[in-house]
C-alpha cells in the first residue's frame, strides 16, 4: 500500500496523456509503487490496451480509463474537465501527473510561427496550457477538501527556453515552468501538504 492511502481509501494517481511514452511510463511506475491509476487520454482503444497491460502486471491494483480531448476549445474543454472530475468522485486521488502536451496533429509540429493557423495556435494553447491549469485547479480543490498529503508533477520541456519552429509549444512549456514554481511556493507558504514538482523530460 502507498503512504498516500487513508485507512478507508486506497490512493489513486491521475496521469494525463498516459496512452504512450512518458505518461504510460509514469502510470507503470506509480502502479509498481502501490497506486491505483486513472489513465487519461483521447484514444479509447489505446487506453484499453494500456489498462490491460497494467492490469496483467499489477493484478492487485485498480485501473480506470478517463477519455477527454485536451485540445478542445472554449466551453467544451471545461465540459471535458467537469466530466473527468465527475468520473473520479468515488475514489481518493492523491497524485496528479500533468503529462499531456505536444502538438495537436492537424498541422506540422515544426513550422514558422507565421504559418500557424489561428485554430492551430488555439489548439496548442489548450493542449499545453489551458487543459493542465484548469484540471489542476479542480484537482487542488479536491486535495484541499481531502486534507491529506498530495503531489502534483508537471512534465515540462527544455523547449521552455524558447524553441524555434515550435514557438507555441515552447511558449506553453515556459508558462508551465513559471506557473509550477509559483504554485509550489504559494501552496508551501499557505501551509498546505501539497507538493508541486516540475520535471523537464523532453
Amino acid at each position: 500500500a502507498s503512504h498516500f492511502d487513508t485507512p478507508s481509501d486506497p490512493s489513486w494517481a491521475l496521469v494525463t496523456g498516459s496512452s504512450d511514452g512518458i505518461g504510460f511510463g509514469f502510470a507503470h511506475e506509480l502502479a509498481s509503487q502501490g497506486f491505483n491509476i486513472a489513465l487519461h487520454g483521447r484514444n479509447a482503444t489505446k487506453l484499453g490496451d494500456r489498462k490491460a497491460i497494467l492490469s496483467k502486471e499489477f493484478p492487485d491494483r485498480e485501473f480506470r480509463i478517463v477519455i477527454a480531448d485536451a485540445s478542445a476549445s472554449g466551453p467544451q474543454l471545461l465540459d471535458h474537465i467537469d466530466a473527468i472530475i465527475q468520473s473520479l468522485k468515488d475514489i481518493h486521488i492523491s497524485i496528479l501527473v500533468n503529462n499531456v502536451g505536444g502538438g495537436i496533429g492537424k498541422e506540422p509540429f515544426y513550422q514558422p510561427f507565421q504559418n500557424n493557423s489561428p485554430a492551430n495556435i488555439d489548439g496548442l494553447i489548450n493542449l499545453n496550457v489551458r487543459f493542465t491549469t484548469q484540471l489542476t485547479l479542480r484537482i487542488i480543490q479536491i486535495f484541499l477538501a481531502n486534507n491529506t498529503p498530495s503531489l502534483i508533477i508537471n512534465i515540462g520541456s527544455f523547449a521552455d527556453v524558447g524553441a524555434t519552429l515550435a514557438t507555441m509549444y515552447g511558449g506553453g512549456k515556459g508558462f508551465i515552468k513559471s506557473w509550477t514554481i509559483g504554485l509550489a511556493r504559494e501552496l508551501k507558504a499557505e501551509g498546505h501538504d501539497i507538493e508541486v514538482l516540475g520535471i523537464n523530460l523532453v
